[in-house]
Order: C-alpha cells, then sequence, then structure tokens
C-alpha cells in the first residue's frame, strides 16, 4: 500500500480545494490454488514389437487457468524404465508392460497427474517346413507334372510366440495352415500369420 502524496504538487492548494487526505493505492496479490487441467492423457496404448523397439505415444498436455508456463515430468516403471521433463514420451520402450506417470505443474506448485499403459506385445514367427510330394524318392518343395502322385503337395505353416490364436493367410488365398498346391510352373507361396493381438510375421 502506498500513500500518494504527489498529488499535492499536481493540484494548487490541494488541501483546501479538493480533500484533507491524499489517496491510497493498494495493490493484492493472491495465491493461485488451482491445479492445471488435463487437456489429453491417453490411458493405454499398444504396439507389436517392433525391429527398432521404438514407439510413438501420444503426448500429454493441460491447461492452466492464469495461462501460465506448464512444466512437464514423466516417469517410466515397469517393462522400461527412464524418465523425462516433457509432455513426449515417444521412445524406446520394452516388450511387456510399461507405465507411464505423467505431472504436469504450474510456477505456484500446483500440480496435476495421470497414467499412461503402454504395452509392447512380441511378435510371432512362422515357417514353412520343406514339403514332400511323396514319403520318399522326391525332393523337397518340388512336384511332378504327369505324374498324379507327385503332381501336388501340402504346405504346412507352423506358427509359434505372440499370443495363441493365430491367422493365416496364403497368397493362393487359403486361410487355413495348410495349403495343398499344385503349381505348373515355379512359384513361390508365402504364408502370413496374424496372432490374437494383431501382431504379424511372414
Amino acid at each position: 500500500a502506498n500513500i500518494l502524496s504527489d498529488v499535492a504538487t499536481l493540484v494548487n492548494n490541494y488541501g483546501s480545494t479538493t480533500t484533507d487526505h491524499y489517496p491510497v493505492f493498494t495493490r493484492y496479490r493472491f495465491n493461485n490454488t488451482v491445479a492445471p487441467t488435463v487437456v489429453s492423457c491417453t490411458k493405454t496404448v499398444s504396439f507389436c514389437q517392433s525391429t527398432s523397439n521404438t514407439y510413438t505415444i501420444p503426448a500429454f498436455t493441460a491447461s492452466d487457468d492464469c495461462d501460465e508456463t506448464i512444466t512437464y515430468t514423466y516417469t517410466i516403471t515397469g517393462a522400461t524404465s527412464r524418465s523425462g521433463n516433457s509432455g513426449d514420451a515417444s521412445g524406446t520402450f520394452n516388450t511387456g508392460i510399461s507405465v507411464i506417470d505423467w505431472t504436469a505443474s504450474d510456477s505456484w506448485g500446483n500440480s496435476v497427474t495421470c497414467q499412461t499403459t503402454v504395452t509392447v506385445h512380441t511378435n510371432p514367427t512362422v515357417m514353412i517346413p520343406d514339403a514332400f510330394a511323396l514319403p520318399s524318392g522326391v525332393l523337397p518343395n518340388t512336384v511332378y507334372l504327369g505324374y498324379a502322385p507327385a503332381s501336388s503337395l501340402t504346405l504346412q505353416a507352423v506358427a509359434n510366440g505372440g499370443t495363441p490364436g493365430y491367422s493365416y493367410s496364403w497368397t493362393n488365398g487359403s486361410t487355413a495352415m495348410s495349403t495343398t498346391v499344385s503349381p505348373v510352373n515355379t512359384t513361390v507361396y508365402t504364408v502370413t500369420v496374424t496372432d490374437q493381438n494383431n501382431c504379424q510375421d511372414q
């Protein structure tokens, strides 16, 4: 609070013509006790394992009632362990379940928190073992045109890992675990296996 005595120099005979006291100027500062408000926080995200083990996480954002600058921090625990000073935790994650604990703070020390669970699924693996048109006397992955007993063979997809409950998609249109083929020219057959988490291998 200040007494503004300098008004006496601005008004002639201030005490007789204006008032018998000086004006008082007061200024008040109220503590901010309102925490920032979460604008965006994705609760759960999941990925299939990538070769780089690097993943993009949706950003955590918040707003402040006084339009102050917000400071962000995060800590990751679980399958992955690291921390940072931003609202973006994208980067390396190990397979398994990791939990991101976010915090948004204003300059008054008010803060709001949120949590994101990140799951990185392992991918299935698939192979096609050598197939034989007959039990003996033939080459692997070979059919013999004009010789009915050996003019076709059955390819079998063997899937492992990931989350079982696999589905199959062959390049010849088959969706079964195995497919019988009778090519008349050299042909490459490919199968894509998809597990219950929609993760794939080919």
